[in-house]
C-alpha cells in the first residue's frame, strides 16, 4: 500500500511539473460498484495541442457533473499518456 501511495505522489508531482494542459471529454459513464460504494467507469477522450488524441478508461466515485459530454481540464505527459484530471 505504501509503495502505491508513494508512486502516486511521484506521478502527481511529475504531472504538475512537466504535464501539458489537456481537455478531457467524457464519452460514457457507466455505474459500477467500488468496494462498498457506488462509482462510475468513465470512458474518456483526451486532447491537447501537439498531442495525438487518445482514449482511456478510469474508475471513480460518483459525482453529478460526471456525465457523457462533460468536459474537464487535465494535465498529461505526452511521452506515456499518464494523466490526471484537474478539478
Amino acid at each position: 500500500m505504501r509503495q502505491t501511495v508513494v508512486r502516486q505522489a511521484r506521478e502527481v508531482r511529475h504531472l504538475h511539473e512537466s504535464g501539458i494542459p489537456a481537455m478531457v471529454e467524457i464519452l460514457s459513464a457507466i455505474p459500477i460498484r467500488l468496494a462498498e460504494s457506488q462509482g462510475l467507469e468513465l470512458h474518456l477522450r483526451l486532447t491537447a495541442p501537439g498531442l495525438v488524441p487518445f482514449e482511456a478508461t478510469v474508475q471513480c466515485a460518483t459525482e453529478p457533473d460526471l456525465r457523457p459530454g462533460s468536459r474537464l481540464m487535465a494535465k498529461v505527459d505526452p511521452a506515456d499518456q499518464l494523466f490526471m484530471i484537474i478539478r
